[in-house]
Parts: structure tokens; C-alpha cells; sequence
């Protein structure tokens, strides 16, 4: 229930938060009457896990709205303390699991339920279901196509393994019936992942150092190639474009981020509060939802990590968020480099999906959306420590490893 909860939370809102939160609090109380706690967090997931709600929860201070940036950062903080509590009391093979057959229900109701909404730029029809966007809900299937393979590596059974290879196939299916060219590029980004896995898999792990820094470099001169192939919007780029529906400027995106640099212009420090900018009745806002054909005005953004915050956080937000989100990636593929298997494949491929929107997408400014407390996930988890008997030797002290380096049984 604590999961189906999160992945509705973009349909649902509060009532979905609420059942994110309910039996997360039912959980401490059957884990401290057992005592049975699976380990603990180190000190720099610790870190990770509660430095951006208290950059938003300092933002009060100078914010706009500072009693609406105080309500959404507590928000933010208590979503950071159901993750520490799941973290500390449940494996990251029963998360997986658990978060799995969530994501398999809620993506697949949402397909079964055939509700649409009309692009505007296109007039095409696409699947929204029970998230009210595509662009979530496409999001959604990015995310149940990782779980899906996480799902397949941990499986035991048959039966097991079958469910994962269903939630693959839904996952593809959600993806077309989205019709979202950003979620497609996501898609193309994660599956490269795992096939530069698959690659450095068979490297020794003293030279995959070496293998990745290689890797890199081919990546990077064949980006600068594509630059100057593609670089012509009236060329093959505005073919490519218009192909997805787009134009160039990103469907109104890039205008966007022009505001959103006018707007940093005006505070640039420390910005204009967490989330104190998106407010109804507010001028600017409420222009920008006009200009965009956002009737419901809400669940609107700059469609850009690094210019939303910038907004609301200024450039110190911005830096925090940069320190942040770069921890998460060198955390996750030293991780994976070093002890690859399922577990530490999973995380990484959660940071990888993040790093493949930040750009043009808004995951780590939203309390209780999937995209944040995946992110928190993969903070905390990746520097859990689990007590584990230490091979015969002169000394009987235990060994601590963390949770995601153990092997899968």
C-alpha cells in the first residue's frame, strides 16, 4: 500500500501521500516492538538523504509564501523520514518486489482505463490514465521497466521471473501509447546502461576504471559528431523534431528557460523561496498558465532542474543541487563497478533515468512524487550497512558490507 501510494501521487495527490504515509508509521510500530532493524545508513547517506529538505526548509526565510514554502518543506522532510525508516527496517530485495507489483497495478490500470488527452501541439491522442498526464505516466513505465529487470535478476521462480517479463512487456506498451518523445530518449539512455554493463561485466574489475574512461571518451566524440550532423534545425534536426511533435523550441521549453533567466536575474542568490513561485492568483504564474494552455493551473513547470531551482533556490540551490545529484551518480557507479549485480544495477539505473531528465524534467522539487523518492532511495540504500558474518579468520568481529554489495541470496 506504502508504494501503490507513491506511484499514484501525481493522479491522486494528497490521498496518495496519505496512504505513502499510513503504513510507513504502521511499520515503525511492529519494527520497534520485534526491534528488528536490517542495518543502518552511513553517515554520508545520512547527508544525501536530508540536505536538500533542509536547503527548502531554510528557504522560509526569504521566500515569497513563506508559510506555503514552510508547509511543502515539511512535507519534503517527512517524505526523507518514511525513506529512512523503509531503509533501515525492510532489504532492498523486498523494496524492489514491493514497489514492483505497485507499479505493475497502478501503470496498468492506468492503460486499462483508456483515458486520453489530445497534444495539444500534435492533436494526437495519448494515454494519461489515472496520472492526468503523459508525460507521468510515461514516466511511470520508465520506471516499471527498470523494477521489471531489477524484478527478472532477483527472481528465484518461474512464475516470478514471468510477472517481470509481463511488467517489460507493459512497460514498452506505455511507452508507445504515451507518445513522449523525452520518455523515448530516457528509454534509449537506460538501455544503452545496460548494455555498457553487459560490456563492463566481462572487464576485470582493476582495469574497468580504464574500460569506463574509454567508454566516455567515444560517448563524448560521438556527441561532438552528432553536434555538427544534427546541429542544422532546418536540417535533419528540425526533421527529427517535427517527427516527435516537436519544434525547436522544445514545445515552448526553451521559452521557459528564457523567463526562468530573467526571473534568477531578479534574486539570484538565494532565489524567491521553495516552491513559492507556481502560486495562484500570482501574476507571473498565472500568465505563463495562460500562455500554455494549462487550465487546471498547477502541476506546472520550468521543465528544467537546474532553471527551477535556480528560481526558487537560487545559485546556491543550484549548487547544492549539483553536489547532490553528481554524489548520487559517482556513489551509484563506483557501486556497480566494484560489485555488479541486480541490486546495485537498480539504484544506478535509477540515477541514470534522473540524469537522463534533468534537463528537461523537474524530479527532486516535488515531496512525495516517484522521481524524488527513488532519488532518496538510491541515497540511502547505497550506503546501507548490513552486518554479516565474516569468513573464518583470526578475528571474530563481524564485517560490514553495504546492503547492495551482498549477493542476491
Amino acid at each position: 500500500m506504502t508504494f501503490l501510494g507513491l506511484t499514484l501521487s501525481p493522479g491522486f495527490g494528497t490521498i496518495a501521500a496519505v496512504y505513502f504515509i499510513l503504513p510507513s508509521i504502521v511499520l515503525i510500530g511492529l519494527k520497534a516492538r520485534s526491534y528488528q532493524i536490517h542495518g543502518r545508513i552511513e553517515w554520508p547517506g545520512l547527508v544525501l538523504l536530508f540536505i536538500m529538505p533542509s536547503v527548502f526548509l531554510a528557504s522560509t526565510f526569504w521566500s515569497n509564501h513563506p508559510l506555503l514554502t514552510f508547509k511543502l518543506s515539511a512535507e519534503a522532510l517527512v517524505s526523507c523520514c518514511v525513506v529512512y525508516i523503509l531503509t533501515s527496517t525492510i532489504r532492498l530485495k523486498t523494496l524492489i518486489t514491493a514497489f514492483f507489483f505497485a507499479q505493475l497495478i497502478s501503470v496498468g490500470a492506468s492503460i486499462l482505463s483508456g483515458k486520453t488527452a489530445i497534444i495539444y501541439e500534435t492533436q494526437q491522442a495519448a494515454y494519461v490514465g489515472f496520472y492526468g498526464s503523459k508525460n507521468y505516466l510515461a514516466y511511470a513505465g520508465l520506471v516499471l521497466f527498470i523494477l521489471s529487470v531489477a524484478k527478472a535478476g532477483i527472481s528465484q521462480t518461474v512464475l516470478s521471473r514471468a510477472l517481470a517479463y509481463i511488467g517489460v512487456g507493459l512497460a514498452l506498451i506505455t511507452l508507445v501509447l504515451t507518445i513522449s518523445a523525452g520518455a523515448a530518449i530516457s528509454f534509449f539512455v537506460i538501455v544503452l546502461a545496460y548494455c555498457a554493463l553487459m560490456v563492463v561485466r566481462l572487464v576485470h574489475v582493476s582495469a574497468r576504471g580504464q574500460f569506463l574512461l574509454a567508454l566516455f571518451l567515444i560517448a563524448l566524440s560521438v556527441a561532438c559528431l552528432a553536434g555538427l550532423v544534427f546541429g542544422d534545425e532546418n536540417g535533419l534536426t528540425g526533421a527529427l523534431l517535427s517527427a516527435v511533435g516537436k519544434d525547436a523550441t522544445l514545445t515552448g521549453r526553451t521559452d521557459l528557460w528564457n523567463y526562468a533567466s530573467r526571473l534568477i536575474e531578479q534574486n539570484p542568490l538565494f532565489g524567491i523561496g521553495y516552491q513559492a513561485f507556481w502560486v495562484q492568483n500570482d501574476p507571473e504564474p498565472e500568465a505563463l498558465w495562460y500562455a500554455f494552455h494549462i487550465p487546471t493551473r498547477m502541476g506546472f513547470h520550468f521543465h528544467n532542474q537546474f532553471y527551477s531551482t535556480a528560481v526558487e533556490l537560487g545559485y546556491f540551490g543550484v549548487a547544492i543541487t549539483f553536489f547532490y545529484v553528481s554524489a548520487l551518480v559517482v556513489t551509484t557507479l563506483r557501486n556497480v563497478m566494484l560489485h555488479q549485480n541486480a541490486l546495485t544495477t537498480f539504484l544506478f539505473q535509477i540515477i541514470v533515468l534522473t540524469m537522463s531528465r534533468i534537463y528537461t524534467e523537474v524530479d527532486l522539487l516535488a515531496p512525495f512524487s516517484i522521481g524524488w523518492i527513488l532519488t532518496l532511495f538510491a541515497s540511502a540504500y547505497s550506503f546501507k550497512l548490513d552486518a554479516k558474518a565474516a569468513p573464518v579468520q583470526k578475528s571474530s568481529t563481524p564485517i560490514r558490507y553495504p546492503a547492495a554489495y551482498r549477493a542476491q541470496n
